[in-house]
């Protein structure tokens, strides 16, 4: 039986690879915090905090980005290989589609954002650049545009009453029958956190592949068809996030992207 056409194209395409090296630092976490892999040192090296204010859309070019060269057809997802040097923790590749920095975790009065227009943002969570807080756990809101075009939508987010480091991101529940953002306005913290005055951000994104990374180095792998096939659009910044499973000292992360450009 001859092969199908689709199949045909997509072995034809044309493949890149990326090596992923990401450096903990010592890092110290506990189970169930989600940390990203932004500012962290290793290969590509690590990206700047983002402008304040309106912020960016970040790009492939972007410091911090995973590169890639932009294809002629399309673009998916082919190969994530990750490994990790301690514990089994839950790491997400994702498609980072806006960012910004410079909000106050000790200031309650509205904090104005106006981001313009954000494509594909499926996401969106507050990002710690450096030690915000300790001992008053408060609630955070932002004001959004959705996927839809609805304005005035409100997205909440709790965050807890210790210290919360640099590199924690904590993911904002959107409101009831959102599915994404394209616009937000405004930030807003329900009270101080105490302790340490924060320089958070916020970041919109997009998943692509979410997958655990192994007992203690072992690592894992999919390929293309595990994966769904997920599109890279040109252009994009690529990063990684992970959900932390084993409480202590983070260990390092290594791995590899695989992208192929194929008419499909």
């Amino acid at each position: 039986m001859s092969e199908s056409p689709r199949l045909s194209r997509y072995v034809s395409g044309t493949r890149q690879r990326t090596n992923i090296l990401r450096l903990s630092t010592g890092v110290s976490t506990t189970s169930g915090s989600e940390f990203s892999l932004w500012r962290f040192l290793g290969n590509p090296g690590p990206g700047a905090i983002p402008p304040t204010g309106v912020g960016e859309i970040p790009t492939n070019a972007t410091a911090g980005s995973l590169p890639f060269t932009n294809g002629v057809n399309n673009l998916f997802l082919e190969l994530l290989q990750l490994s990790c040097g301690r514990g089994i923790h839950l790491c997400s590749l994702y498609e980072r589609t806006w960012h910004n920095s410079g909000l106050n975790s000790a200031i309650t009065t509205l904090q104005s954002v106006d981001s313009g227009v954000i494509a594909r943002g499926d996401g969106l969570w507050l990002e710690v650049y450096t030690q915000a807080g300790g001992g008053v756990a408060t609630t955070a809101t932002v004001v959004y545009v959705n996927s839809l075009g609805t304005t005035g939508r409100v997205a909440t987010v709790s965050i807890p009453a210790s210290a919360v480091p640099a590199g924690r991101v904590l993911q904002f529940q959107l409101q009831q029958g959102d599915i994404g953002v394209s616009e937000i306005t405004s930030f807003q913290m329900a009270g101080t956190m105490g302790g340490a005055t924060g320089n958070l951000g916020l970041t919109v994104g997009r998943e692509l592949a979410v997958m655990t990374s192994g007992l203690d180095g072992t690592g894992q792998r999919r390929t293309y068809f595990k994966l769904g096939g997920p599109r890279i659009y040109n252009d994009s910044c690529l990063a990684l996030r992970m959900m932390i499973g084993t409480s202590g000292t983070m260990g390092h992360m290594m791995g590899a992207v695989g992208i192929v450009d194929a008419e499909l």
